[in-house]
Parts: structure tokens; sequence; C-alpha cells
């Protein structure tokens, strides 16, 4: 209820105490401290002002709770002047320290260390040709595909220093573990050399000046467990590009003069990488070896097969024999 000039003077009477109030704009409730504390005077600053004066009666009140109200309102006020948050805690079931009440200290057993896929080395095993199964870490180059490398793979078989060719300067250096190939003179002996050692090193004729061997029985190269196969995928690669000679591309060159090439070629699925890249490894239509594109779903496996998932590693998905 507002009143803009009359100023009202209110008289409460209660059976323990009586209370004036001023009021010049508003009727306001009483702070319920200001009912239970000593004699105080307030004025609020926007026209209110309070006196308080309690009258206690015999008995009702005793100095007990008077004192209990004081001391609740003295940490009120202390905790709003000093900014800071006041509680009380306890320790609840605390482990006792070895010799507290004639016990040994509360100790939890922990589980003997996990296996980590990763632990192992790569030191002498980098791109070995016999591919581990757990629980052993891999070193060969589809362990990055499995993200079952040696925790030093990187370090050990991915060196990048020294770079990847001998130099007329490097031949005969003496040896450096660090480098990722070797130009010294016992590479040969620890099949280590960079690709053209022998040429620049040795005097060799480099492969591209070779004539063209020709291979009347399929055999498997030296060092390998399976007939490799090696198939470059490269974007934007037309037919044309093959007749350009050798000087302008002439590795290509090569593989066309001494290897098979067809002029003309219709894929199997236009556009589509994998169903491509599979007929041309098996031999078989997509229809037959099950890769119909690159994103499939397969119903039977509940399972999608994208290009970015590790769900194309899953050898169901690769049927057919090349």
């Amino acid at each position: 209820m507002e009143c803009s000039v009359i100023k009202t003077s209110i008289k409460r009477l209660y059976s323990t105490e009586v209370v004036s109030v001023t009021i010049t704009q508003r009727l306001l409730p009483l702070p319920p401290v200001l009912l239970n504390g000593p004699p105080l005077r307030w004025s609020l600053g926007f026209g209110v002002s309070i006196s308080h004066s309690p009258t206690y009666s015999t008995g009702l009140r005793s100095d007990r709770q008077r004192n209990m109200l004081l001391h609740k309102l003295f940490v009120w006020i202390l905790s709003v002047l000093c900014g800071a948050d006041v509680c009380l805690g306890f320790v609840y079931d605390r482990p006792k320290r070895s010799g507290e009440d004639g016990t040994l200290a509360r100790t939890e057993s922990r589980s003997a260390s996990q296996y980590v896929p990763t632990s192992g080395s790569c030191r002498n095993r980098c791109f070995e040709l016999v591919e581990l199964e757990p629980p052993n870490c891999r070193c060969d180059n589809l362990c990055k595909t499995y993200n079952s490398c040696c925790s030093d793979f990187d370090q050990l078989c991915l060196r990048t220093e020294g770079g990847y060719e001998c130099s007329k300067d490097r031949c005969g250096e003496t040896r450096n573990e660090q480098h990722a190939c070797h130009c010294s003179d016992d590479c040969l002996a620890r099949g280590d050399c960079c690709t053209n050692y022998k040429t620049l090193c040795k005097g060799d004729s480099s492969w591209l000046h070779d004539e063209c061997e020709e291979i009347k029985t399929p055999e498997c190269p030296a060092g390998f467990v399976r007939p490799p196969l090696i198939m470059l995928s490269v974007d934007g690669f037309r037919a044309s590009y093959v007749k350009r000679g050798n000087t302008v591309i002439p590795n290509i060159d090569k593989l066309r003069t001494c290897g098979t090439h067809a002029p003309y070629m219709r894929p199997v699925y236009p556009s589509k990488t994998f169903p491509n890249l599979y007929s041309l490894a098996t031999g078989l239509y997509p229809e037959s070896h099950g890769i119909v594109g690159n994103s499939m779903y397969d119903p039977v496996f509940d399972a999608t097969f994208t290009l970015r998932s590790r769900e194309k590693l899953n050898h169901r998905w690769w049927g057919g024999q090349p």
C-alpha cells in the first residue's frame, strides 16, 4: 500500500515486544533478525525508518536463546564483510595411518599393468614382412592402418634425416644411424642403401636404362612371402599421358614399354575407386567380389563400409580370389 504524502504511524502490539514503524512510501515486512535482536534503529535510505524496542516477558526469552541469535547475526555480518563462505565440515571413515589404534595402514591393491598394444620395439624390425598378431606390436607397412605400431616405429622406421637418395658427397660416408637410408660401404651387406646407391656410387646402370627383362615363369621376388601387387592410383591421370615419352614421365614410359598396358579400358564402376582397384586385383566384377562402392551399407553385417572408417579393414567385406 503506497502513500505519497501522509505519514502513518503504526504500532503493533505483541505479547513480547512493541515495534513502531514510520512509513513514507511502502509498508515492508520486517526482517526476522529485528524481531529477535537488541534495541536498534534502522534507516533503509528510501523513506523507511524502523525503530526496534523489544519488551521481553519474564521467562519467555532466556539469555541462552538471545545469545544464540546474536551469535548467528554476528557470523552473518562477518561473512558478508569478509566476502567468504562459512561452512562446517567433518571427516568420515578416513583410512587410519600405520600405528594408529594398533592397526596397519589400509592399502589399495592395484592390478597388474595392463597390456599396451604399442609396447615393444621396432629396432632391427622396420618394415618386416611377418605380420605379427597381438600381443606383439607391429613394424610392417600396415601397422599405421591398424593402429598397432610399436611405440618407436616413427623414430626408427620413419626417419627422414639425410634424404632418400645418395649424392656424390655421400658416397662412402660414415654410417649415421639417424639417416633414413645409407650410402656407406656396408649398406649393401646390411640392406639399407638409398635407391640410387648402385648407379651413383658403384657405376651400375639404372633400371630406367636397362633392357626389358622377360619373365617367363612367375616367381615371388626374394624377401616376399606373398606375390607383391603395387597399384598406383593417380587422380587426373589420363590415358594420353602414357604416350608422352620418356622425356616427360620416363618411369611411366618404362613401365609401358617393358610391361603390359591397355590403350583403352572400361571401368567396372565409373568414378568409384575401390570397386575398380579390387577388380584389377581379383579379375572379378564388383557383384562377385563384393566391393560395389566407396560407401555402402550391408544389412547382414549391419555395418557401413566407408573410406574413412576402420570397418573397411574387416576382411568380411573383401570376397573373391585373384
